[in-house]
């Protein structure tokens, strides 16, 4: 141990010797390791990387081990369980915890989760290889996810798309009550009257086939009621083609709205775990809300 500078170079003046390096060379001592396999024919194929989703953990703290092993010079007595070790009734501890208490192991050659009932009976060192449980899954369809006829406008478009259809309705139906009270005064034999009558249900079916892009079978006879009809045809006709073109592209696109636990226990997609030691002893011993919820859906009912 020391300190370096650009001048001096390295130092160790007033530091006091490292009495550890005198630990790297154990010559040849034999220390009883143990390692966790749940699966037994991966034994066959610790260092091979051929199935390496089965007892991946175990495999890769093997490396690491036999790369300690050569560090330190010593000699490991490998023996194997099937668990990393949990509490029985009898508060007695199975696997490889259970060997490190009795002393039938010095050192664990997997690595294992870090619990407050093993901090008071085990020695941890740091941690060796990023291990956590998750969720793997491809982006579902929008479509599986939301309703994607709602999402092609912002809610904000489509308030002022109703209120759109509300007031040239309005209008209309005004144009077409001046109609029918400017032709009852009209006693000219050529005065045409108009085919909208002056109702407000002829005026709402007319402004709903607009909305559906359908046409109408009647429509005002003065400039002011056919000026006021195009408009709403318009208006409508881009409306609808920007929501066609909208929805064509949404039903294609992926939904990236499952980004944690919360948003896939309320998702509609099925969940799977793999079927191992700590999962089966983790989930059900889940006191966190969501993780619980999770693993009581998952649950066969009566």
């Amino acid at each position: 141990m020391g300190y370096w500078t650009k001048n001096e170079g390295f130092s160790d003046n007033g530091f006091e010797k490292n009495t550890a390096r005198r630990r790297q060379d154990l010559k040849g001592t034999k220390l009883n390791t143990c390692l966790v396999i749940t699966q037994k024919n991966s034994l066959y194929h610790l260092i091979d990387k051929r199935d390496k989703h089965i007892d991946s953990i175990s495999k890769v703290n093997y490396v690491l081990v036999e790369h300690l092993k050569d560090i330190i010079n010593a000699t490991f007595n490998y023996s194997v369980q099937q668990t990393w070790g949990y509490k029985n009734k009898k508060s007695e501890w199975s696997g490889m915890i259970g060997e490190l208490t009795r002393n039938e192991a010095d050192i664990g050659g997997t690595a294992l989760f870090f619990t407050i009932d093993r901090i008071n009976i085990i020695d941890y060192i740091a941690m060796a290889t990023p291990t956590r449980s998750k969720f793997v899954f491809r982006q579902p369809k929008l479509s599986y996810v939301s309703n994607v006829y709602t999402l092609p406008f912002d809610y904000h478009v489509w308030l002022c798309t109703i209120f759109l259809v509300i007031i040239v309705g309005i209008f209309l139906y005004i144009t077409v009550k001046w109609e029918w009270q400017k032709s009852k005064h009209d006693k000219m034999e050529d005065t045409s009257y108009p085919d909208l009558r002056d109702s407000i249900s002829d005026v709402a079916v007319l402004s709903f086939g607009a909305l559906c892009q359908q046409g109408a079978a009647a429509i005002p006879v003065c400039v002011s009621g056919r000026i006021t009809t195009i408009i709403m045809f318009i208006s409508l006709m881009f409306l609808y083609t920007s929501y066609s073109a909208n929805i064509v592209a949404l039903l294609q696109s992926s939904s990236n709205s499952i980004k944690t636990l919360e948003d896939l226990l309320h998702s509609r997609l099925q969940i799977g775990v793999d079927d191992t030691v700590f999962n089966r002893f983790y989930f059900p011993n889940a006191t966190e809300a969501t993780r619980r919820a999770i693993y009581l859906q998952g649950l066969p009912t009566g």
